[in-house]
């Protein structure tokens, strides 16, 4: 898969996944691969939520540490969704992402609902 943000359309986020997911281990190409997603029944054994990798309160000053010292993921998937989007610091994280170049050296998948 090539760098940059892509987005795929499945008619559910669990699908989606488990598509990706199956890519992924069928490619056996990324190592560190991190996902983003608010499902807490959702465990990869390809990955790990990133989310659960943050320092809370997640603050402007907590984040930018985050991508400098914790951010080695060569693959990112995110599971979009309202409440993803409502959350309070996804704005922030996307503008790190784009501050950073992330998606210039990782491909980000982006699955959306149907």
């Amino acid at each position: 898969m090539m760098p940059g943000i892509h987005h795929i359309t499945a008619p559910s986020l669990a699908s989606g996944r488990e598509m990706i997911m199956q890519v992924l281990r069928a490619l056996a190409w990324h190592q560190d691969v991190g996902y983003i997603t608010l499902d807490a029944q959702s465990s990869h054994d390809i990955g790990t939520n990133i989310t659960q990798s943050f320092q809370w309160p997640l603050d402007q000053e907590t984040l930018e540490s985050f991508f400098i010292n914790s951010f080695y993921y060569d693959f990112l998937l995110i599971e979009s969704s309202p409440e993803l989007f409502a959350m309070p610091w996804i704005e922030a994280f996307e503008a790190q992402l784009m501050a950073y170049k992330i998606d210039a050296m990782i491909p980000i998948i982006v699955i959306e609902k149907a």
